[in-house]
């Protein structure tokens, strides 16, 4: 994953406690969860990448070739 940074922040206590009984019950760091959820959170978010033309246009050659 590469080097890792330190960042702080402010969260919610009910939210934070509530964490750190997951980070006990599943035997992980807090660290791990977060980087757990925010690996999760930039996946829900992130945008396909776009296709070149060609390949789009490829990909739908190949789809009508096959009945889709």
């Amino acid at each position: 994953m590469g080097q890792k940074k330190t960042f702080s922040t402010r969260i919610d206590d009910d939210l934070l406690k509530t964490l750190k009984h997951l980070s006990v019950d599943t035997d992980k760091s807090l660290g791990e969860l977060l980087e757990e959820a925010i690996a999760e959170l930039i996946r829900k978010y992130s945008k396909p990448k776009k296709q070149s033309r060609r390949v789009r246009d490829a990909s739908q050659e190949n789809e009508s070739l096959r009945g889709f």
